[in-house]
């Protein structure tokens, strides 16, 4: 099957290939030829003249990027400079020095450094540390900078020579140590600068890095014979990789600081980075380097540098600024190459559509049913086949047309009853949620109505024996003197049998709704009676008190105390959850033939695990026992009785809003 499927394409690729072996493929072939042999002459030029525009364009980069670094040097040199003439200044750290006090010497070192931080003073160009994370170093020695991350130095020299004093400061933390012993001391070579008398820069290298400071004599006066040198200051800063790379942000340039020959500094950050510093290094051993731009090559990649001297023209130690003509010139090649194959494929599509104009009458239609039959294969029903031949391919293409337009038909059958089941599950969803909270009001229904009789039952079988305990307990009272020992024992009887009997006739009121007569109420005026009865409550709490109620609140039919009763255990509840203050909103409306009271405050709120519980009979969260879990039972065995329902919607910390139903006088009459 397959192999009858594919051999009308196998014949049509067939009779192409036939066709080009004649004169059509050999026009084809020079065309071609020709096309390919204008790109290459047409790349060659290009590239020719955009070097020639790339290297005028860098040399000025480089040149602009040299003088940025001698600025900038310049201005690093004078805030170093003056920075070391101050310190040498301080008074207490030339009588330090003098006495050659270790300690003091210290203290004076670490203040000052700390003074610098407090003041946050970066003068600085080149040399802030502030954005030098050691975790961004490239280089092999990252793991040792970890270790011995100094960004700062500062060697103290007393007048024989000798290294007293080491004060460093870490570039991550800023934390400062002093040492004393050698291990940041200066090459005697540069040491011997510091008893000429003058200020002198310098860059050396130690067992921790590459540094680059001033060294600094400090004077002492006060004699007849002038003043006297007591010794040397040498500060200095840090020289790394990241201090490379800070500098090549810079000046917009890479950059390799070569202290005696040897590279100690590159701001690359990939894999050349070895082979550049040694490129870098040869260079400087063997030629003489000019101040001007000049090529150099490194592992087939061509860049042009310009050396500059760290200090004074005769020293060795240089800086090295360069930038890549390959990575330069790259940029500029790639819209060319672009646009020369755009136009090569462009001439070559032209010469094959010459080539295939004969033969356009039998590719082109097995093409496009190709294409469609993808389409088809990738769900995409919508795609016409548009073939009017009336030849073999021509028939394929009416029948395969006449296949995808019955597959759509069937497609958009299946999409409508996929949506009509989809309809369905919601509807059979709904009715089962609705199912669940009927099960559930009947349930609590059923135990309410259980709870009522077993507590009427009960209450009328204890009503009788707390009377007349309570009669006995009054009578005993009476007799008995105040100050008869015992008597307190007698009172808190009487007390505690005064309040069985107030919870007796709580649990009464589950089952009176049918002794009581139904009338029409004004909910408004019946809330704002209660409200107007809790003010004195309201201000012992602090509780503000808002009203949002409905002027045209329809009637109801109800019994106006039990209606107050609800409202009563309602606003109750919310005082004793705003024992610090609050506020208290109570809102009327009326929707959907209901009225509608909300009693809601700002207090506590309700657990989520206790929200199911809490009509609960005898549940109850208080600790200290006012009832025994009926205010909330009460109100809602009142609600459900008079055909209503109440809900309840509560956030911990936010605080609880109680919503009472009740269907309206009308709707009840029409019950």
């Amino acid at each position: 099957m397959e192999d009858h499927a594919q051999k009308p394409r196998r014949v049509a690729i067939k009779k192409v290939l036939r066709g080009y072996r004649g004169v059509k493929g050999k026009f084809f072939l020079a065309l071609s030829a020709t096309v390919l042999g204008v790109i290459v002459v047409i790349f060659l030029v290009l590239n020719y003249f955009l070097r020639g525009q790339v290297l005028q364009t860098l040399d000025a980069e480089v040149q602009r990027a040299a003088r940025l670094f001698l600025v900038m040097q310049q201005h690093d040199r004078e805030q170093l400079l003056e920075k070391g003439h101050i310190w040498a200044s301080v008074p207490q750290l030339k009588a330090a020095l003098d006495d050659r006090d270790v300690l003091n010497m210290q203290l004076v070192l670490k203040q000052l450094y700390q003074g610098e931080l407090a003041a946050h003073k970066e003068p600085f160009a080149l040399f802030s540390q502030a954005e030098r994370p050691l975790s961004k170093l490239s280089s092999p020695e990252a793991e040792a900078a970890a270790t011995h991350s100094f960004s700062d130095i500062c060697l103290v020299y007393n007048r024989d020579g000798r290294l007293l004093m080491t004060t460093t400061r870490t570039a991550e933390t800023n934390e400062i140590f002093n040492e004393t012993h050698g291990h940041f001391a200066l090459p005697d070579s540069l040491l011997s600068l510091a008893w000429t008398g003058k200020e002198r820069f310098a860059a050396w290298n130690d067992q921790h890095g590459a540094w680059w400071g001033v060294i600094v004599p400090v004077w002492a006066g006060g004699s007849p014979f002038g003043p006297w040198l007591i010794g040397a200051l040498v500060i200095g800063v840090r020289l790394d990789d990241m201090f490379a790379q800070h500098t090549k942000a810079l000046v917009g340039a890479e950059v390799a600081f070569v202290l005696a020959e040897k590279v100690a500094a590159v701001s690359l950050r990939n894999g050349d980075r070895e082979k550049l510093a040694a490129a870098v290094a040869a260079l400087t051993a063997t030629s003489n380097w000019a101040e001007t731009p000049q090529p150099i090559a490194m592992a087939r990649e061509n860049f042009l540098a310009v050396s500059l001297p760290l200090f004074e023209n005769e020293s060795p130690d240089r800086v090295i600024l360069f930038r890549s003509i390959d990575r330069s010139i790259r940029p500029l090649l790639a819209p060319v190459q672009r646009t020369l194959f755009i136009v090569g494929l462009g001439a070559f599509l032209a010469a094959l559509g010459i080539s295939l104009i004969i033969s356009r009458n039998i590719t082109q239609p097995i093409a496009r049913l190709v294409d469609a039959a993808h389409a088809a294969g990738a769900g995409r029903l919508d795609q016409p086949i548009q073939i009017s031949s009336r030849d073999e391919i021509g028939y394929l293409a009416r029948r395969f047309e006449a296949m995808r337009q019955s597959l759509k038909q069937q497609m958009e059958k299946l999409t409508e009853l996929n949506a009509s089941l989809v309809e369905r599950n919601a509807d059979l969803e709904t009715a089962l949620a609705q199912l669940h909270r009927t099960q559930v009001e009947l349930i609590k229904t059923e135990k309410l109505a259980a709870a009522g009789k077993l507590t009427a039952q009960l209450s009328h079988e204890i009503n009788n024996p707390i009377h007349n305990i309570r009669s006995s307990l009054e009578t005993a009272l009476k007799k008995m003197p105040e100050a008869l020992a015992g008597r307190q024992f007698v009172q808190l009887a009487h007390d505690e049998i005064l309040r069985i009997g107030k919870l007796v006739r709580q649990m009464l009121d589950f089952y009176r709704f049918g002794q009581v007569e139904l009338q029409s109420v004004d909910l408004n005026t019946t809330l704002v009676e209660v409200l107007e009865s809790s003010q004195q409550r309201f201000k012992e709490y602090g509780i503000k008190v808002e009203r949002h109620l409905a002027a045209d609140l329809p009637a109801v039919r109800a019994s106006r105390d039990q209606m107050k009763q609800v409202f009563l255990n309602l606003i109750l509840n919310a005082i004793e959850a705003m024992p610090h203050g609050g506020k208290l909103i109570a809102s009327s409306l009326s929707r959907n033939g209901f009225a509608q009271i909300e009693i809601g405050d700002t207090g506590s709120g309700i657990p989520p695990e206790n929200l199911a519980k809490i009509f609960d009979t005898f549940f109850t969260t208080k600790r200290a026992v006012h009832g025994v879990g009926l205010g909330l039972s009460v109100c809602y065995n009142i609600v459900h009785q008079h055909g209503g329902t109440i809900e309840v919607q509560s956030e911990v910390g936010k605080g609880s809003t109680f919503t009472v139903k009740l269907p309206l006088a009308e709707k009840m009459e029409q019950r």
